[in-house]
């Protein structure tokens, strides 16, 4: 199980909620959460973009554009590896 830098850990009863994951991540230092999904599941209930948020991170609309995905990517990687 993840522990939290308080020392917490968190047992998901074998369920894995939105309400779970914003609790880890909000006290774990030095995650980035990026996510790549369609629009639905964005913002919709247990959706990635809340998640994202929490991180400093963020959320992408999945295309069918390989090459705009890529750039897309490619800037995530330039920001984050070459800081």
């Amino acid at each position: 199980m993840p522990t939290s830098q308080v020392g917490k850990s968190y047992n998901t009863n074998n369920t894995i909620t939105q309400e779970k994951l914003l609790k880890m991540l909000e006290t774990i230092t030095g995650v980035k959460l990026y996510a790549f999904t369609d629009i639905f599941s964005a913002n919709a209930k247990g959706g990635w973009a809340p998640l994202t948020a929490i991180t400093s991170g963020t959320w992408a609309h999945l295309t069918d554009d390989p090459w705009g995905m890529l750039n897309y990517l490619e800037g995530i990687i330039t920001t984050e590896a070459c800081d």
